[in-house]
C-alpha cells in the first residue's frame, strides 16, 4: 500500500481500539518523563505514597508500535500490584508511535525513559537492585530490547523480564507467519510491519527492532525471562524461537504456552475474554506473571 492508504489504515486502526478505554477511570498517576530527543512524554506511576526503595516493574504496553498509550495497560499494571504479595510500584512508560516515528525512535524514547527512572530512583521510591522489565505483544519486544542495550551499553540492570506474546521478528512477513484461527489478520500485520520499518528488510533484521536476530553473545547474560505465548496468535512460533536462542545462550527461561487463547490475552483493556476458559486462562496467566516477579525481585 502506498503511505496516504497505510496512514488511513492506522487511522482506522486507532480509532476502532480507542473504544478499549473510552470512559474508563485510570488509576495510575501522570508523571512527567523525558523522551530520547528532549521532548516531554509521561508514564503512570502505581503502588505506595512516598520514596521508600521497593522492588520495581517497569512496564512497556503493545499495540504494534502504532496503537495505545500507557493507560491501556492501567488494569494490568494495577493487578500486579494486587497480585503480588509484598510492597511493590510499578510503572509504565510510553514511546512516540509509528509510522509518524519509525523505528529506531520507540526504542530510544524506552530507553531515555528506563534510564530516566533509575536516574531519579530516589525521588520515585526504586530500589535500583530490583528492577524487572515486562511488556505486552511490541511491547514485550521493546521489553527485552531495554536488555539488550543496557546490557551493550552497560546501562541499567534487570532482575527479570516478562515477555507476554512478543513481536521478536518483524523481517518475516505476516504471510509467511502461522495463520490461526482468531489470529490478527495478515493485511492488519502488515500494517504495523510497513509503519514501523517500511520494506527495509536489513532495518528489519537489526536485533533492537527483531529480537530474534540477536546472536548467542548479544544474548549471554541477559535476566531470567518468562517468555508467554498462545496458541491462537500468528506470533506464538516466533516467541517460541525466542525463548529457545535465549536457553541455548544459557539465560534462564520460563516458556509458558497457552492453549486456546489469542495474542496479548492477559491484557483485558485489548479484548475481554469472550468464554470462561478464555477467562480462566487469563486469570492463571496474570497470577504465573505475579509469582514470577515476585520470586525474582525478592532475590
Amino acid at each position: 500500500m502506498d503511505r496516504n492508504e497505510m496512514i488511513q489504515a492506522v487511522q482506522d486502526l486507532r480509532t476502532y481500539y480507542e473504544r478499549a478505554i473510552v470512559g474508563r477511570t485510570i488509576v495510575g498517576k501522570r508523571i512527567a518523563v523525558p523522551r530520547a530527543d528532549g521532548s516531554e512524554g509521561y508514564a503512570l506511576a502505581y503502588g505506595p505514597e512516598g520514596n521508600e526503595p521497593l522492588p520495581t516493574v517497569i512496564n512497556i504496553h503493545g499495540g504494534g508500535y502504532i496503537l495505545y498509550r500507557p493507560e491501556y495497560d492501567d488494569e494490568f499494571c494495577e493487578g500486579m500490584i494486587d497480585r503480588i504479595g509484598t510492597a511493590i510500584r510499578v510503572f509504565s512508560i510510553g514511546y512516540r508511535l509509528a509510522p509518524e516515528h519509525r523505528y529506531p525512535i520507540p526504542v530510544d524514547d524506552a530507553y531515555a525513559a528506563v534510564c530516566w527512572l533509575f536516574d531519579h530512583a530516589d525521588e520515585l521510591g526504586i530500589d535500583v537492585e530490583r528492577v524487572a522489565i515486562s511488556g505486552h505483544s511490541a511491547g514485550a519486544a521493546l521489553a527485552t530490547v531495554m536488555c539488550l542495550k543496557s546490557k551493550a551499553e552497560q546501562g541499567p540492570k534487570f532482575k527479570c523480564q516478562v515477555l507476554d506474546c512478543g513481536a521478536y521478528d518483524i523481517a518475516t512477513s505476516a504471510l509467511d507467519k502461522p495463520q490461526p484461527e482468531g489470529a490478527i489478520s495478515v493485511e492488519e500485520s502488515a500494517v504495523y510491519d510497513e509503519s514501523y520499518v517500511g520494506d527495509d528488510k536489513a532495518l528489519a533484521r537489526e536485533p533492537y527492532c527483531s529480537p530474534l536476530y540477536a546472536t548467542a553473545e548479544q544474548l549471554r547474560g541477559l535476566p531470567p525471562a518468562m517468555v508467554i505465548t498462545a496458541e491462537l496468535d500468528s506470533l506464538a512460533h516466533e516467541g517460541v524461537l525466542y525463548a529457545r536462542n535465549l536457553a541455548f545462550a544459557d539465560v534462564e527461561v520460563e516458556m509458558d504456552f497457552y492453549k486456546n487463547v489469542g495474542h496479548a490475552f492477559s491484557i483485558t483493556s485489548y479484548e475481554p475474554p469472550e468464554t470462561p476458559d478464555q477467562g480462566r486462562k487469563q486469570a492463571l496467566v496474570l497470577e504465573k506473571m505475579a509469582a514470577f516477579l515476585e520470586r525474582k525481585l525478592a532475590d
